[in-house]
């Protein structure tokens, strides 16, 4: 879309490999435009006017875009809650432009009117971008670290061209690591990427506005130049050398790029077709190895192909070995590689009388000495003695799919949550006794490494509660994250939307109105005795309708939360008030329990957000009777004054507090069994078990 207010391109340039200047080179770019769509877009340097999609993406490119290597990069500034938020789209141009991950927050790297460009030769992402200096709008070319969120500025002085409000629009690297630019005010420079000194090349006679984009031939020898203006849409090559242009078609439709990169070159009907069973083969983690491949039979076109041919095998863009093969052989070539690492392997064929012919690529193949993978059937058990017992199996392959010596693997074993390493050198069984004066997490890591330079992915068992319990009264108002760490956060359903704790305000919120809720919230373990009643305070609001359970048990896993304490139950918006709940409550057994509280709303359209905070349990008396849990146990049985009443079909229960069975029964919904007088334990299938009082 043509904007008076907003010019922005970057490029990424082309691959290294041979070709003539005169032959056709595939191009690719994503539009611009101002739709609904940004699409990546394919078409040749020729006359052609085709333009094929590639990818339909949605994300805008307001603050550019670029390839490097198997990834895109859409820089975006899109309307938020509190004003313009800037965020990069990051997607897998191997699996159809699938999209990986949005990096929000990165108003350092994405900057509106900012002009990008990779270097071939160092693989930095390089950025001119404007800001308010001394002379006012002033330009600066610098470098941007994504995985950081830094931009580091080279220079800005020189960048600003002393021709008034003159601006670079699109820039691209040399196959040789050489920056080019064109500003608006028509002129090619040459930038030092050192300084960021400029030196002008010549008037290209253009005098570009707007979205547009600019990339390198294969070869070096030209630019390729997505060139647009009031009365211009149009591809140009230039010469880099003169910035001399030639016009090679308008953009029919008028189409905008705001980033370009060369692909292929295309080959000529005679020309050779492509190799077939492309392979390589690096054995024992050796850098020399074998790359295989058939010569092909047929043309471009797909005529029959006889006599000599030659090929070039090119490691990560760069040619490490050529030879000649006559049609339909089979070619084992001999190929070193500098270092141990992924590689991509290509291998492009010609004949004499008619160029450049077909390619087979083989991308992503480890080569060398690999760090091993992650351990199998990683397990932690804890024994009688309270000692911890990590076990694991030993990994066979090497994380990147290389040579891996398993006699040379080590295992270094690090305890969380202190983070202390036990062992470098552990062998499994391990194990290890930790003591804490309170409830906390335990877990472990066991990473397999052979050196520091190839250390391979470390994987943590699951965490168990140690430490010595909490007493009541006990009480949480999650003002210390220390202590909000013991808590267990369960999302059942793994829909990635679960509690979370807000720190700056210290409470656990679960927010969603997208997906049915089933997620736990679960305390660290409390010690509870039976014969005693306790009461559960907690504070809670809603925003739109929530609902919720809360249970305890003697586990960290939602099964093994058997005490209802209070049962599911549909909490109205509260419209941001804090409501205090109380649930009184006692348990059969002994022992160290946790409290469960189950977000579980099933109609996400009427709800949106539950919080939890101030959690109380604390002793009130001896237990005299039937309390609030033993009125309904998991919707199953339900008790009052000695009637046990069967909610559903179930198997019935009744034991003597010595253990023994008072009576069992199959029990049809509706039946119903009367106790005398005396202390029973009941359990029916399905639900929690109850001590009953009868008087």
């Amino acid at each position: 879309m043509k904007n008076a207010i907003l010019s922005i391109s970057f490029i990424c340039c082309g691959l290294v490999g041979a070709s003539g200047a005169n032959s056709e080179v595939t191009l690719y770019g994503q539009l611009y435009n101002g739709s609904a769509s940004h699409g990546i877009y394919r078409f040749t340097s020729g006359e052609g006017d085709a333009m094929e999609l590639v990818a339909d993406l949605t994300a805008e490119p307001n603050c550019g875009a670029v390839k490097m290597g198997d990834r895109f990069y859409t820089f975006t500034a899109e309307a938020g809650d509190y004003g313009t938020e800037y965020s990069v789209y990051v997607y897998d141009v191997a699996d159809d432009y699938q999209l990986v991950t949005r990096i929000g927050s990165a108003w350092s790297v994405a900057k509106p009117q900012q002009v990008l460009a990779v270097d071939p030769v160092s693989g930095m992402l390089y950025s001119v971008f404007q800001e308010s200096g001394y002379y006012g709008t002033e330009s600066y070319l610098g470098v941007i670290d994504l995985s950081r969120r830094t931009m580091t500025k080279v220079g800005s002085s020189d960048l600003y061209l002393g021709y008034g409000n003159v601006s670079v629009v699109a820039m691209t690297f040399s196959p040789e690591g050489e920056l080019y630019a064109v500003a608006s005010n028509s002129y090619l420079y040459k930038i030092d990427k050192e300084t960021a000194d400029v030196a002008i090349v010549g008037s290209t006679g253009i005098y570009p506005a707007y979205e547009q984009a600019m990339t390198f031939s294969p070869d070096g020898d030209t630019i390729y130049w997505a060139a647009c203006s009031d009365n211009i849409n149009a591809l140009y090559s230039v010469d880099p050398a003169t910035a001399g242009i030639n016009k090679i078609k308008d953009f029919v439709n008028g189409e905008e790029f705001v980033t370009l990169w060369a692909g292929d070159i295309v080959p000529s009907d005679s020309a050779p077709g492509a190799p077939e069973g492309l392979t390589a083969d690096f054995p024992g983690g050796m850098l020399t190895g074998t790359v295989s491949f058939t010569a092909p039979v047929t043309t471009f076109a797909g005529e029959a192909l006889e006599g000599e041919l030659t090929y070039e095998i090119f490691v990560d863009g760069k040619m490490a070995a050529d030879g000649s093969a006559t049609a339909g052989s089979t070619v084992d070539a001999t190929v070193t590689v500098d270092n141990a690492g992924v590689h991509d392997f290509k291998v492009t064929m010609y004949s004499e009388s008619h160029g450049i012919g077909g390619s087979a690529s083989l991308n992503g193949v480890y080569v060398g000495p690999d760090a091993p993978r992650q351990v199998e059937n990683l397990l932690l058990s804890q024994e009688n003695t309270g000692e911890f017992v990590i076990t694991w199996d030993a990994p066979t392959e090497g994380a990147h799919g290389g040579f891996v010596d398993a006699s040379t693997i080590k295992y270094r074993v690090r305890r969380l949550p202190d983070f202390e390493v036990l062992s470098m050198d552990a062998v499994s069984p391990f194990h290890d006794k930790y003591t804490s004066d309170y409830p906390v997490k335990c877990a472990y890591e066991v990473l397999p490494y052979i050196n520091e330079e190839m250390m391979g992915v470390g994987l943590t068992t699951r965490s168990v509660m140690t430490g010595s319990p909490y007493e009541t009264p006990y009480a949480e108002d999650f003002s210390s994250v220390d202590n909000t760490l013991a808590w267990t956060i369960n999302d059942v359903n793994d829909d990635g939307h679960t509690w979370d704790y807000q720190w700056d305000f210290g409470y656990f919120r679960i927010y969603d109105n997208d997906n049915a809720k089933d997620d736990w919230l679960i305390s660290p373990y409390v010690r509870l005795e039976s014969g005693n009643e306790y009461k559960l305070v907690f504070d809670m609001r809603t925003i739109a309708s929530e609902e919720l359970e809360v249970k305890a048990g003697l586990g960290l896993e939602p099964s093994e939360l058997t005490v209802s304490i209070m049962k599911k139950e549909l909490i109205p918006d509260t419209d941001y008030n804090w409501v205090t709940r109380e649930c009184l409550f006692s348990c059969v057994e002994d022992g160290n329990y946790h409290f469960g509280f189950h977000a579980m709303t099933s109609d996400p359209s009427s709800a949106l957000a539950l919080y939890v905070d101030n959690v109380k349990v604390e002793k009130v008396g001896k237990s005299d009777g039937i309390v609030a849990s033993a009125a309904d146990s998991g919707n199953v049985i339900s008790v009052d004054a000695g009637m046990v009443t069967a909610l559903v079909d179930t198997a019935l229960t009744v034991l003597l507090p010595d253990g023994r069975i008072f009576s069992s029964a199959t029990m049809k919904a509706g039946d119903t069994m009367r106790l005398p007088v005396g202390m029973y334990i009941v359990s029916a299938d399905g639900a929690a078990a109850l001590k009953v009082l009868v008087k």
